[in-house]
């Protein structure tokens, strides 16, 4: 069962200190994986990834490497790590909405 809602979350650090959202958490079958909020921290490889269509690399950059080790381990399907990459921007989008 995959679910599509997700909860931006604020996270405690030094780069954060008027306690604005960081992070969006985005449940993906019993897993929920945190990625940053701004598409300006996944970096310049995730974002060219994303450009060229390469799928596996986006989310390897979006996740970090022990989330897509998770995310590796549900075996998912194309459709499923499409559906998670979609379900990833609409979180970003939504998160960032008030920006």
């Amino acid at each position: 069962m995959t679910s599509t809602k997700s909860t931006v979350r604020g996270e405690a650090s030094s780069g954060n200190p008027d306690g604005i959202p960081q992070k969006v958490d985005v449940p993906y079958k019993d897993l929920v994986f945190s990625v940053p909020l701004s598409p300006v921290e996944w970096g310049f490889e995730t974002m060219e990834a994303l450009d060229m269509g390469k799928l596996a690399t986006s989310l390897q950059g979006m996740l970090g490497p022990a989330q897509y080790g998770q995310l590796r381990r549900t075996n998912p399907t194309i459709r499923e790590a499409g559906d998670l990459l979609n379900m990833i921007a609409e979180a970003v989008s939504a998160g960032d909405s008030g920006n």
